[in-house]
């Protein structure tokens, strides 16, 4: 029992879960034998004149004495195989590590580096290179993969859109810089450029946008009224509004307000009344001259009529004077003369009559006419209809363009806004503006057509300039801009469609310049095409993503300079973002992409991962197994050409053993390892046979036959020796007796363990099982756990089936991990161990109301839940409980009623409170509300 416990802390040393590690060491139980092996030997296995005396393996040690226990050399020694100390042990070389397991001095893999003595091998960092046990950081300007480098010349330069930001180590270049590569450092983007992070050079910002400062990562748009004309501007330059100029946002170059308009820098805007616009330059009407609004050229006062203001229609001259046009009043006319055009001085008055601006002679009071009319052939006749009338004594005067008269009226009306009238002699207020055209008053013949890039409602509404990003019709309509189309401008013919590398959203004024890493690939595009895969880029503006070529590297989406040659000893198909270690057995003396990058070691070569050339085998050796180190234990040895299966050469001369294999002194063939024992084969580090002879796995361990390795006992079975007659002495191990059902083994215990009380184990591999509350196990071995009795309740890991008493005012259906209270309008039966409500709980009773409390009692009382006090209270006054109330007030007495007297009367006789017509009725004179305990007045 002493021996088998001692092994059990070893094996949960040496035997983590999920690994088998060969076994060098033989723990068996200490037998002193008569006789006694020599300092650095053993005795193999019980009976030491059938298994004589071994040399102690290396990685192990053995001092004089007969005990036939093996000690472990400390990590990071056992170079030396016979070691009776662990002093002698040696430490194991630069470059070789040893756990502490017995398995001596191994050789670090390749690329791994050690200092002598160590007890582990350490991963070649990235930025490093490691040879001889030693690790060296790679040059400024250099960089390498972890474990990849085993010289400075596989330290390779840092790729173009990229910095060293220390020794071995590459950094993606910063926005707003450019990176060359090597060991060169960023330099900052001057203005006017921009660069995306890992750029390899700064592009200049595109017409239309701009950068005042240096080290951006993009660009700035031209804002609306300025102009950005040339490629990698640093400032804005502005349009002159004073000169008719005007530009939207990211214009590269300035446009001319249309006629009838102005600008007013980032637009333009209609001329206004009293102003004409020409060439996008507003000018004030000289006088003579008016404008109503939107006009191109002023227009001339009309004979007959003054423009006293320019900005206002013109006023008719009025009796007695007249114009000749192009004034800004009226002149009176001479008393000697006539004037009745007024639109001209007439003729010299006859004698006998008289002038107020036509000559008559005059009117006898029953020849007065009435206004409106004028004097004919002995009457008086009503103005004629698009004349007027001034004077009685004065023929009809024909109503000038832009006026009209309906007939009988002393003077013509002014053709209204939003209306034109026809050609003198006019009748009517003429006829509404359409949509596409305007008036703004005294417009003859036709409306105003709307100017070029405008809308037009009709009527008397102004032109108006369209919402940004739309353009206007033939019909003076306003239309959006269409997604893919770009609409700088508000005439038609400037609508653009976006060109193959640009995209727009509706009403765009612009294309947008398709952002890197995404593509547009094609003209009239409303949005990004697609985003470019991992392994492909795009610049700004591109029309497809390009793949990455194989043999390069393309870790960024958004550049094309990010773009890098896979270094040496790894490869790259087209598309990748990164470059692929060679895998061992192949080597990559460049970028190469032959059959698929990698190119094949020959017969004889091997090679590890990330390899720029194979290694030739070495004389003695041959290597079916290209990908692996001949002389790592991490590969099988080959086997000598021409001899029997499972032997292996060795330096070109003998051949030994294969792992899982040994032989006796002078055989010819070597046997297969036995179940129950471990063969590990020769130790190529420090040349030494272990090969003569096989060994019995340790306690609790088992092997198949041919085995270089015991390993931990299966979950769910225990370790049994091996005793049969041919062996007697020399005994190994199995683990084949199944566990019964209800104990359990987990790996590598080896021992059927009982399952415990509270617990279950459902299966013999795994560990046991908590019961949860409500059920138990009073017996070991359990497969399941019971349901707890009824009127009783179990906490989790219960081993009794009445473990807690469910008390007064709860009930604990069988299988119940904790009491469950009588709900409100309930009172207790003051009975306990009840399995079921009927049994714990009563309705509360009428007059009454009943409500579950706060746990009370002892502390334990309080976690377990076994008292729950209930509060049964007589019914308060002005309110009335039925059988199963649970709050006092949920009952009121009704509207007209009332209820003062408590449970027991002024006589000592119970008042009952049950129903609503236990509440008395509310006197005359009073009010009772709902509720009420008296009456109110």
């Amino acid at each position: 029992m002493r021996s088998r416990m001692s092994i059990r802390p070893f094996l949960a040393q040496h035997y983590p879960a999920g690994w088998l590690f060969f076994i060098v060491v033989l723990v068996l139980r200490s037998i002193v034998a008569s006789n006694s092996c020599g300092a650095g030997k053993y005795i193999s296995f019980r009976d030491p004149t059938t298994c004589p005396c071994l040399n102690a393996p290396a990685g192990t040690y053995h001092p004089t004495g007969s005990d036939s226990q093996l000690s472990l050399c400390a990590a990071g020694t056992g170079l030396n195989p016979s070691a009776s100390s662990a002093a002698g042990c040696g430490n194991c070389n630069a470059d070789s590590y040893s756990l502490g397991d017995g398995m001596g001095c191994r050789p670090c893999p390749g690329n791994t580096y050690s200092a002598a003595g160590s007890g582990t091998c350490s991963d070649c960092a990235a930025g490093n290179y490691c040879s001889a046990g030693v690790s060296a950081a790679c040059a400024m300007g250099t960089y390498s993969g972890q474990n990849t480098a085993t010289t400075s010349a596989e330290c390779y330069s840092c790729p173009p859109g990229s910095y060293p930001n220390g020794l071995g180590q590459c950094t993606l270049c910063t926005a707003g810089h450019s990176c060359a590569g090597g060991n060169n450092a960023p330099v900052a983007c001057n203005a006017g450029y921009y660069a995306v992070q890992g750029s390899t050079v700064c592009s200049p910002c595109p017409p239309g946008s701009y950068q005042s400062s240096g080290t951006q990562s993009t660009c700035n748009v031209c804002t609306a009224g300025n102009i950005c004309p040339n490629a990698a501007s640093t400032s804005m330059t502005a349009c002159t509004a004073a000169s008719g100029q005007y530009s939207l946002a990211g214009a590269v170059s300035c446009s001319i307000c249309p006629a009838g308009t102005y600008s007013v820098g980032t637009g333009c805007t209609p001329c206004a009344a009293g102003n004409y616009c020409q060439g996008g330059v507003s000018q004030s009407c000289n006088a003579g001259y008016f404008s109503l609004g939107t006009a191109d050229v002023c227009t001339a006062c009309p004979p007959g009529s003054s423009c006293a203001s320019a900005n206002s229609v013109p006023v008719l001259c009025g009796a007695g004077t007249y114009s000749t046009g192009l004034q800004s009043s009226c002149t009176p006319c001479n008393g000697a003369q006539e004037c009745p055009s007024r639109k001209s001085l007439g003729d010299t008055c006859a004698s006998g009559t008289t002038s107020s601006g036509v000559c008559t002679a005059a009117l006898t009071p029953s020849q007065a006419c009435s206004a409106g009319q004028y004097y004919t052939a002995g009457a008086c006749t009503p103005c004629t209809a698009g004349y007027f009338c001034p004077n009685a004594n004065e023929n009809p005067i024909p109503c000038p363009d832009g006026y009209y008269s309906t007939g009988g009226t002393t003077t013509c009306t002014f053709c209204p806004a939003g209306f034109f009238c026809a050609a003198s002699p006019a009748t009517s207020s003429g006829t509404a503006c359409g949509a596409g055209t305007y008036s703004l008053g005294f417009q003859t013949l036709a409306c105003k057509q709307c100017p070029p890039g405008y809308t037009c409602a009709g009527g008397a509404n102004l032109p108006m300039i369209p919402a940004s990003g739309s353009y206007v019709t033939s019909t003076s309509t306003s239309t959006p801009c269409t997604a893919g189309n770009e609409c700088p401008h508000f005439l038609a013919s400037y609508v653009t469609t976006c060109p193959a590398g640009t995209y727009s959203g509706a009403s765009a004024l612009s294309c947008t310049v398709c952002p890197a890493g995404s593509y547009c690939g094609s003209a009239g595009a409303s949005a990004v095409t697609g985003a470019c895969g991992a392994g492909s880029y795009s610049d700004y503006g591109a029309t497809a993503c390009v793949n990455c070529a194989a043999g390069f590297a393309c870790p960024s989406q958004v550049t094309s300079s990010a773009m890098y040659p896979c270094p040496p000893g790894t490869w790259s198909v087209a598309q990748s973002t990164t470059c692929t270690d060679c895998t061992a057995g192949n080597y990559c003396p460049s970028n190469n992409v032959v059959n698929g990058g990698a190119l094949a070691c020959g017969a004889g070569y091997w090679s590890l991962a990330a390899q720029t050339a194979c290694t030739a085998c070495v004389a003695g050796f041959i290597c079916p197994n290209v990908a692996g180190n001949p002389f790592s234990d991490v590969t099988p040895h080959p086997f000598c050409p021409g001899l029997v299966a499972g032997n292996v050469q060795l330096n070109g001369w003998s051949c030994i053993c294969a792992p899982g294999t040994y032989s006796n002194a002078l055989a010819t063939t070597c046997t297969t390892c036995a179940g129950g024992f471990y063969c590990p084969g020769y130790d190529d580090v420090n040349n030494a046979g272990t090969t003569g002879t096989q060994f019995a796995c340790p306690a609790y361990t088992y092997s198949p036959a041919g085995a270089t390795a015991c390993s931990l006992c299966r979950a769910g079975y225990a370790w049994n020796l091996i005793n049969d007659a041919t062996n007697a002495a020399c005994t190994g191990g199995f683990c084949e007796n199944v566990c019964a059902a209800g104990t359990y083994s987990l790996a590598g215990e080896g021992i059927c363990n009982t399952c415990p009380t509270g617990f279950y184990c459902p299966t013999t591999t795994s560990p046991p099982v908590i019961c949860p509350a409500g059920t138990y196990t009073s017996q070991s071995n359990q497969i399941s756990c019971a349901q707890c009795t009824g009127g009783y309740f179990c906490t989790q890991g219960s081993t009794n089936a009445t473990q807690l008493k469910c008390g007064s005012g709860v009930y604990c259906p069988p299988g119940t991990p904790y009491p469950i209270p009588c709900p409100n309008g309930y009172e207790p039966t003051n009975n306990t161990l009840q399995s079921s409500f009927g049994g714990a709980c009563l309705t509360c009773p009428a007059g009454y109301y009943c409500v579950t409390q706060s746990l009370t009692g002892s502390s334990t009382n309080k976690i377990r839940g076994i008292i729950a006090p209930i509060l049964k209270a007589e019914c308060p006054l002005g309110y009335y409980c039925p059988a199963g109330t649970y709050f006092p007030y949920l009952y009121p007495c009704p509207q007209g009623t009332y209820r003062n007297r408590g449970f027991i009367s002024t006589w000592g006789a119970p008042v009952t409170a049950a129903a609503a017509s236990d509440c008395t009725a509310c006197p005359g004179g009073y009010y009772c509300p709902p509720g009420s305990v008296n009456p109110m007045y």
